[in-house]
């Protein structure tokens, strides 16, 4: 994405009467470091954003998107001066293209203060987080951990569209969110991934994701296939008795071959099971079936389920 900025440090036309539209944040008298803001990000609502210059270069690989390469010293009537509180008609300010709510959540994430209560992200808008912290030379790694309060909004809204998050996040690199997000992606079918998003994601995530599939399925196949164990013979449950509930075994496999994938649900294998007890000749035989289908239940579950 490309952030779109106009200076105005020398704009001068009357400034508007912007009370009604500042960051409740960050606002005029936002000190930080002993610090009071010394310029003004402008979001394409028109909402005000009062920031310090230096900390926001200090945080950047490009001077926040080379947003402040080209902004003068500022300078009022007294000649070179920085403005105080109150003063903020001396101030530089720039207009960014990102919505209030991004903004709000790209400021909130380098400066490690809560977010404004009152913007209600969307995932449109958690993504252009990202990509708007990228754009501004912010090193994500350093502000998308998993205790940050935008890591936790994105990967809560996983399931939402959990290919568009991923895809995000391995554009990125940012390997964790790409982790939880990928539990949701166990039932994807591969083909419906675009062209574009297999070239966003890269050749790396792809693999992990089909890996991912693929390795789930072949255990779950491996599991199915140990059958229940036999007892010795019995008056009441002959060698032809145990053949039948072995047949009625493989039936079921045969009836789930086209559900078996990474993400069988427990409901699915339960379902499938379930009618082998009445071909059981004998109570040894129902509790071996019983105790074989809650072992794999069991490792089923316990089975990996991220890249």
């Amino acid at each position: 994405m490309t952030t779109k900025y106009m200076d105005e440090s020398q704009n001068t036309s009357p400034e508007k009467d912007n009370r009604s539209h500042i960051s409740d944040t960050f606002h005029a008298k936002f000190s930080f470091q002993n610090q009071i803001p010394d310029y003004i990000l402008v979001s394409s609502s028109g909402t005000h954003f009062y920031v310090h210059r230096s900390f926001l270069v200090g945080s950047s690989s490009n001077d926040f998107g080379s947003l402040f390469k080209s902004v003068s010293p500022i300078v009022g009537d007294a000649g070179l001066a920085l403005p105080r509180v109150g003063e903020s008609n001396l101030l530089p300010k720039s207009s960014v293209s990102q919505s209030s709510a991004v903004l709000d959540a790209i400021l909130s994430s380098i400066y490690k203060v809560p977010s404004d209560g009152n913007y209600s992200l969307s995932l449109f808008d958690l993504l252009d987080s990202i990509t708007s912290l990228f754009a501004f030379g912010i090193a994500l790694d350093s502000v998308l951990i998993s205790s940050a309060p935008l890591y936790q909004e994105i990967v809560a809204l996983s399931d939402q569209s959990p290919l568009c998050i991923y895809t995000t996040a391995a554009e990125y690199g940012l390997d964790d969110i790409a982790v939880a997000v990928s539990a949701q992606l166990l039932n994807l079918p591969l083909t419906s991934i675009s062209e574009d998003e297999v070239q966003r994601m890269g050749p790396v995530y792809l693999k992990r994701l089909v890996n991912m599939q693929a390795h789930r399925a072949t255990f779950l196949k491996t599991l199915l296939l140990q059958f229940p164990e036999a007892h010795s013979d019995k008056a009441e449950c002959t060698v032809a008795d145990r053949s039948m509930l072995a047949a009625a075994w493989t039936v079921a496999l045969a009836g789930l071959t086209w559900e078996i994938g990474a993400g069988t649900s427990e409901k699915v294998l339960r379902s499938a099971f379930a009618p082998l007890l009445a071909h059981a000749a004998c109570d040894e035989c129902r509790e071996l079936v019983s105790a074989r289908v809650e072992e794999i239940m069991y490792d089923w579950a316990e089975a990996k389920t991220t890249i």
